[in-house]
């Protein structure tokens, strides 16, 4: 590959680029793309009042919203959004510090070695058609003293990359824990689930469950809900919906002889009925049957959230991980370039960083990795002393009892309209 080919291929990168910037800056502010862009805003109806009207500002491209992004702090990102916001921006800056010293590294020192050397015969002078190899370590002498910059570069990154890695994983498990410590309690940390309840004769299955929680665990036992399998209620309410779109469908329809069929098998015998007399009749009954398997099953059930779809920051384990496993792989890589430059000394000399990386990550591991797996019984503690001591966890354990719900026990309520707009992404919040 040939320096003219690298450079139009960077100007093409940079095109398209700067063409999916723009297309970016106009669609998220469309109206019918706030569903895409801003969920959350959405579920909040926040943002409803821009959706109607036309404005031609929504037409024309602009950078001010870059500059918008990084202007928050940390803790505006976490109370706006949600603390894996923070973790991806921790990513980011992660990543721009790594590429950032490579880059001064490798263009700074290590191309211009590169460059110098005289392992390939190339003519200096016609620069825009000059092989990319003429730049690579490949142009470097074999057995050069020069290739022990190399080895001193693998070093010295490896140990920039470490620090990082080490930095960023205690910053972000404190303020993991800080997150924690600072987070309204929610219903799914009072809840646990109990299988395999034994019944005995003349006791319900509610009545034994309220007998043993009040026995053994009388400070704690709060209330507790029967959860029952409502797979049958679940596929009488999936089947009911499906009638109603095809009734929907059919109504839709302008050729006649589409809405007669036979009532007999297949729809091939029998006699003629009319189709949306046929199906609306299926769909009453199929309402029927809902309503009554209801009313069979306890009220109270499965515990059902609104998704927020937040981690608490538990991918960045994978990050970590991921960036070891590039280490030990450009540590091979570069055992192997040396042994074929001719150099086996610094070949050797290798050889230990893999291990002290791998013995680094290992470090790590034990040090940050159970905070990401669950918190420190020390935080649980003064958490729930924090609890305790907040007058407004009343009226939070009065709710407990109501924030659970079912949607195969909510009556089937069939859309009006099937406008985009009324279905966000992000429910609201129990």
């Amino acid at each position: 590959m040939i320096v003219w080919a690298l450079l139009t291929s960077v100007g093409i990168n940079l095109g398209l680029c700067l063409l999916f910037f723009t297309l970016y800056s106009i669609l998220k502010k469309q109206p019918s793309y706030l569903d895409v862009y801003a969920p959350r805003l959405v579920a909040a109806k926040e943002e409803s009042e821009q959706r109607n009207g036309f404005n031609f500002e929504r037409l024309l491209p602009t950078a001010g919203w870059v500059k918008r992004a990084w202007q928050p702090s940390e803790d505006e990102f976490m109370s706006a959004t949600s603390f894996d916001a923070v973790v991806f921006i921790r990513i980011f800056i992660f990543s721009l510090r790594v590429f950032g010293f490579a880059g001064i590294v490798g263009v700074v020192i290590l191309l211009p070695i590169n460059y110098l050397g005289t392992q390939l015969d190339a003519d200096s002078s016609d620069l825009a058609n000059k092989s990319l190899d003429s730049f690579s370590i490949s142009n470097v002498k074999d057995g050069s003293k020069w290739l022990w910059v190399h080895f001193c570069a693998v070093y010295i990154f490896s140990g920039v990359v470490c620090y990082l890695l080490y930095y960023e994983y205690s910053y972000i498990s404190s303020k993991r824990i800080a997150h924690y410590y600072s987070s309204k309690p929610q219903p799914h940390q009072f809840t646990i689930l109990v299988r395999g309840i034994p019944v005995s004769s003349g006791s319900s299955c509610s009545e034994t469950v309220e007998k043993f929680f009040t026995e053994y665990y009388p400070s704690t036992y709060l209330s507790h809900s029967v959860v029952r399998r409502t797979n049958k209620l679940q596929r009488l309410t999936s089947d009911a919906k499906k009638l109603y779109r095809r009734l929907v469908h059919l109504k839709s329809e302008t050729n006649p002889q589409r809405r007669s069929i036979r009532d007999g098998f297949c729809g091939l015998f029998g006699h003629k009925v009319n189709v949306l007399d046929h199906y609306g009749k299926k769909l009453e009954t199929l309402e029927d049957n809902v309503r009554m398997e209801q009313l069979s099953v306890a009220g109270k059930l499965l515990i059902v959230y609104a998704p927020k779809y937040d981690t608490g920051g538990r991918f960045w384990p994978t990050v970590h991980n991921s960036t070891i496993f590039s280490l030990v792989l450009m540590h091979i890589i570069a055992i192997g370039i040396f042994g074929l430059k001719n150099l086996s000394l610094a070949s050797s000399l290798i050889v230990p960083l893999p291990i002290l990386t791998l013995l680094f990550n290992e470090y790590c591991r034990k040090r940050f990795l159970p905070i990401f797996e669950d918190y420190p019984l020390e935080c649980l503690i003064k958490k729930d002393r924090q609890d305790q001591n907040d007058p407004t966890i009343a009226v939070f354990y009065n709710k407990l009892s109501t924030a659970y719900e079912d949607p195969a026990l909510m009556p089937i309520r069939h859309p009006r309209s099937t406008d985009d707009h009324n279905s966000p992404l992000l429910q609201a919040g129990v």
